[in-house]
């Protein structure tokens, strides 16, 4: 999260012009994508082909009619390419069959019957199937568990269900210190560059069933205790974290935030995960993620990104996370299996990395072990350091924090 991607001005530039780009064609496109077709089938003596288009990253469940209703036949998931393909056992009986994802469904189309077998080549006798028999239905699919914690249960690509591991609706009026602890650079001796961590100052509130993070300039300055020697400041920042509280390895995290309404240098967001226990090595060694990080001087960017060492570069982000306007609610999702880590922003899939770290880590390392939740709103730095414009406060705004296993 450190301001660690160096995206210079040209970068600048070109993402201000892609975000304007894509603000004036997002609809149309946006459409093209939530779409979901189903093309025909392919058809070969034991098994049939059923592929067609979904929304990137988007779960697709081919169902067939039958008298009692519609039934699942397969499920998969749409590729980068919005490209999904199965392969089912040809049925017995003429299938009527469309594809549905996210609410919207296909055309239907038809799955012709296997061939009859060819009788054998001799005269001796052979048991024939009963005539007019009714072809049995597959099983009713399981309706899906009561709702948790976190809400209406999520279904995996497997078929299985997420369990709510972690929530926080802030429903409260103060930080609920059973699931959070605030950063202080009294105890720490960390900083936001020059703005103390100093949560006595303000900066950390929960109203009207929100948690708000606020970066501050004060009209006095003040001594920023630290362990390690004390400055003189008169910003702070603000950061809560699940140190000590709660950490996990794999699984679904998911936010409701909005950025602060600002289109000037000098503000830094982030909602991200940090190693419980450095096991690897000192930052990067043992990684980080950033589910979305807000950079006010380009204000309708917001990066995914997975930090670790890898022999070419410390910091791998996604370049797609544009949106009309970060100063309102979205929700900001990542999931992470043993070998891939998926962004989805308002459920579209928007960055994809599966890490390869550099040796001696092998395979899943150094993203096998337990990561703490952290929330962020600092001062910017470098490229996106204050100006004379900066206003004096602004502030992220958080709904929920939601995570599951």
């Amino acid at each position: 999260m450190r301001s660690r991607i160096q995206l210079g001005l040209f970068a600048c530039l070109v993402a201000m012009l892609i975000s304007t780009l894509v603000v004036i064609t997002g609809a149309p496109q946006a459409d093209a994508r939530a779409r979901v077709t189903l093309a025909r089938p392919v058809h070969a003596p034991s098994v049939v082909v059923l592929k067609g288009r979904a929304p990137v990253g988007a779960k697709v469940r081919l169902v067939r009619r039958t008298s009692d209703g519609w039934k699942r036949v397969a499920i998969d998931r749409a590729n980068r390419r919005g490209l999904y393909r199965v392969r089912v056992a040809r049925p017995t009986s003429r299938w009527v069959v469309r594809a549905v994802s996210r609410g919207n469904r296909s055309r239907w189309r038809v799955v012709r019957a296997a061939p009859a077998p060819l009788l054998p080549p001799d005269d001796s006798p052979v048991d024939e199937p009963p005539v007019d028999e009714p072809p049995v239905d597959e099983p009713p699919i399981d309706p899906p568990p009561a709702d948790d914690a976190c809400g209406a249960r999520l279904q995996k690509a497997d078929g299985s269900w997420w369990e709510c591991s972690f929530v926080d609706e802030f429903a409260g009026d103060t930080v609920d210190s059973t699931k959070w602890i605030a950063q202080q650079s009294a105890l720490s001796g960390v900083t936001n560059g020059k703005a103390c961590y100093a949560p006595e100052r303000g900066g950390i509130a929960v109203a009207n069933g929100t948690l708000r993070l606020t970066g501050l300039r004060h009209a006095e300055e003040f001594v920023c205790q630290r362990p390690l020697g004390s400055f003189t400041t008169d910003l702070t920042a603000a950061t809560i974290t699940t140190k000590g509280r709660f950490n996990q390895a794999y699984g679904r995290f998911a936010f409701r935030a909005k950025m602060p309404d600002l289109e000037v240098p000098g503000a830094h967001s982030a909602l991200w995960l940090y190693p419980d226990k450095h096991l690897y090595g000192l930052w990067p060694l043992s990684g980080e993620v950033d589910v979305a990080e807000w950079y006010s001087a380009i204000p309708r960017q917001i990066f995914p990104s997975v930090h670790y060492v890898d022999g070419l570069k410390n910091v791998h982000s996604g370049q797609d996370g544009m949106v009309e306007d970060a100063s309102v609610f979205h929700t900001y999702e990542l999931e992470w299996t043993p070998k891939t880590m998926r962004f989805y922003y308002d459920g579209v899939l928007t960055f994809q990395h599966t890490w390869h770290p550099l040796a001696p880590l092998l395979g899943t390392q150094p993203f096998d072990k337990p990561f703490n939740v952290v929330l962020t709103q600092a001062w910017g730095g470098l490229w996106n350091a204050p100006t004379s414009q900066t206003p004096d406060r602004f502030t992220m705004t958080v709904d929920w924090v939601r995570v599951w296993k």
